[in-house]
């Protein structure tokens, strides 16, 4: 079968179903071109975006050897990802990999537009993104500084986003 017809068949809660999508496609040469152009189909967002950060987690994709080509690929599908499960892997995938320049701003707007998000882990996330989408300008990167610690110290932030807060700030 193919990565997109075995993407499509997850229920987005059988991880042994899709760990055993991961084991049966992971070692094809375009594994990850393949599950990148799958980010904006709905359809396959979730398991998609899962794949890629599950390819991260077990160190079959190390994020600082990632091509730049794949994450600006990914940055070009941010407004499509419409389901909650796929913005939170993509936040997390952004938070480790190197940003290049050219997908600061939409990263930015993405993050951004994810602090609205109604899931607590989305929002939580949103900021390791946007913290790590302006590492490489110092003046954004101080602006974003100064919103994280303000969002600390709001009493209506939930405690997870303050503690993925405080994790990042130390990062």
């Amino acid at each position: 079968m193919t990565l997109a017809h075995d993407i499509a068949q997850w229920d987005s809660k059988d991880a042994t179903y899709i760990k055993r999508v991961y084991a049966n496609h992971y070692e094809h040469p375009e594994f990850h071109e393949s599950l990148i152009a799958l980010f904006p189909s709905v359809e396959h967002q979730d398991g998609a975006t899962w794949l890629f950060k599950h390819a991260i987690d077990e160190g079959d994709l190390v994020p600082e050897s990632i091509d730049p080509k794949h994450i600006k690929g990914m940055c070009a599908t941010l407004d499509a990802l419409e389901t909650w499960a796929s913005q939170l892997h993509v936040l997390q995938i952004l938070s480790v990999v190197p940003i290049p320049k050219s997908c600061t701003d939409s990263i930015e707007s993405f993050a951004r537009a994810c602090m609205n998000s109604k899931k607590t882990f989305v929002r939580a996330w949103s900021y390791s993104a946007l913290f790590a989408s302006t590492r490489n300008d110092p003046k954004k990167h101080a602006k974003t500084i100064e919103l994280l610690e303000s969002t600390l110290n709001d009493n209506n932030t939930p405690a997870s986003v303050k503690a993925r807060i405080r994790r990042t700030l130390k990062s």
